[in-house]
């Protein structure tokens, strides 16, 4: 929980890091929670992540690091947004609390 990504090259090299805002602003009784802890996605240009305690799935622009919006990606009170996945342009996002999954269709800025 270092509250950043951090790219790195084929050969492990570091290229650059982005900070997480939602993580830079947890406690840290919260981060150590094994319940926290985010899942990383990649579809085309974008790249998801999961930050359960804010109950969002955060975008980035993969090249930049640059925030991108993901309106249509919600979630209720109580949800636990963690793992995730994607195919035929659909995000699939596991829910930690209700014990489901959730499925969002990715319009075309997000693919």
């Amino acid at each position: 929980w270092n509250k950043r990504i951090q790219v790195f090259d084929a050969n492990y090299a570091f290229i650059r890091q982005f900070v997480v805002q939602e993580w830079v602003d947890m406690k840290p009784e919260d981060l150590q929670s094994v319940d926290n802890k985010p899942y990383l996605a990649i579809n085309g240009g974008t790249l998801f992540v999961s930050s359960p305690k804010s109950r969002k799935v955060l975008g980035y622009n993969a090249a930049s690091g640059q925030r991108v919006e993901t309106p249509n990606i919600t979630f209720n009170p109580g949800s636990l947004p963690t793992g995730l996945a994607v195919a035929a342009n659909q995000l699939y996002v596991s829910d930690g609390n209700g014990g489901g999954i959730k499925v969002f269709e990715l319009d075309g800025s997000l693919r």
